[in-house]
């Protein structure tokens, strides 16, 4: 991740035995068999770590403080340095192992991938790559996103995917390309799948953009070397945003004067038969954040132009992200940081059991049509298959 990250990997290791707190163990929720799942996950690598600090695994003390996202979290990841705090959501990452996924069970043209790309900046704080999508694209036309996009074969991993589809929407090097020194992407893991409205099935997979190469010793910031050096080729813009704080409810502290408030919005609505929450983030924007194409086709261009205009005069400082991107980025980050956010949501993460039973139902065939769309109705049937 940086050369500090490196250089302390060592006294990181040693204070692992301080970082486990207990904790009260939270109640498995028998209704989620998915959620079920991964509480299963974490109390067995909570046991793990006590056993081999030499403690009675057959103890009830509950699940350690890193092992499951609880606002505790907070008072372990404040005792250290904001480096340590970073490294320790890498690693948490890396270990996490999401449920069982309906995602290689759903035809071709149902799948799709997303990239979580993560990155140090120079102060060693977590940002993550977004995209302002182009209105010449065929869904979600000026929304903000995560790079990524359609499954190409059946053979495709969504990994695969992902940093395919990144590489043509971004210009990000994918599998079979070359980054320039010293940068290299690290695979971390994938997240529970999503449903799309349009009835397209999109698994989140996370990646670390290292800018440290350990054969050369160099060492580079991204933000200088790397992200302005991105295309967006099939987007509108490029953007990053602060990952840390897609779990608080209030702008980053040196994000200048503006309304604090202006961060984080949500409300609560009707979906898969449940409340849902509907997170909402405006990330500030500023012509160093973000990367315009180089290139592009006409109507490419004009949204662009578009957007520079507007952010120019004034009358748009923010980008907006809300929908499935924002509701992957707070999953994500529940996990990275061991924390609940600080505004109401919902516990589990993706979708996988309502996948599950549309599937059930007929639902997700091989043949899309361009009116699908899930309406109440069919998620109505498909939440009373649970």
């Amino acid at each position: 991740m940086s050369c500090r990250y490196k250089t302390k990997l060592r006294a990181v290791i040693a204070q692992i035995p301080a970082y486990y707190a207990k904790t009260t163990t939270p109640p498995i929720d028998r209704d989620n068999p998915w959620l079920q799942h991964q509480q299963q996950h974490w109390q067995e690598t909570c046991v793990t770590a006590r056993t081999r600090k030499g403690e009675d695994a057959s103890s009830e003390s509950g699940f350690t403080a890193l092992d499951y996202p609880i606002n505790g979290q907070r008072e372990i990841n404040n005792d250290g340095d904001d480096d340590d705090v970073e490294d320790r959501a890498i690693d948490r990452l890396r270990d996490y192992r999401p449920p069982p996924t309906s995602y290689e069970l759903v035809p071709l043209s149902r799948r799709a991938a997303v990239l979580v790309l993560l990155y140090a900046d120079a102060k060693g704080d977590l940002r993550v790559v977004l995209t302002i999508r182009a209105k010449t694209l065929s869904s979600y036309a000026g929304h903000a996103a995560l790079p990524g996009g359609r499954a190409d074969t059946l053979e495709e991993t969504a990994f695969q995917t992902a940093r395919r589809e990144a590489r043509e929407e971004i210009g990000l090097p994918d599998l079979n390309q070359s980054f320039p020194r010293p940068f290299s992407v690290e695979h971390l893991c994938e997240f529970p799948a999503n449903l799309a409205r349009t009835e397209v099935v999109v698994r989140p997979c996370v990646a670390l953009l290292h800018s440290y190469d350990e054969e050369t010793g160099e060492n580079a910031d991204p933000e200088v070397s790397l992200i302005p050096r991105l295309d967006a080729r099939e987007v509108a813009a490029v953007f990053t945003a602060p990952f840390h704080n897609f779990l608080r409810m209030r702008d980053a502290d040196d994000w200048g004067t503006e309304d604090p408030t202006e961060w984080y919005k949500g409300s609560w609505t009707g979906w898969h038969q449940s409340n849902w929450r509907m997170h909402q983030f405006f990330v500030p924007i500023n012509s160093r954040s973000v990367v315009k194409p180089r290139s592009s086709s006409r109507m490419q261009k004009r949204a662009a132009d578009e957007l520079e205009e507007k952010a120019k005069s004034g009358e748009v400082t923010r980008y907006r992200v809300f929908g499935m991107t924002a509701r992957i980025l707070v999953d994500v980050a529940r996990v990275a940081y061991g924390e609940d956010p600080e505004f109401e949501h919902n516990s589990h993460f993706g979708d996988e059991a309502m996948i599950a039973n549309l599937r059930k139902m007929g639902r997700l065939s091989a043949v899309r049509k361009a009116t699908d769309e899930l309406t109440p109705e069919t998620m109505q049937k498909a939440a009373k298959l649970s």
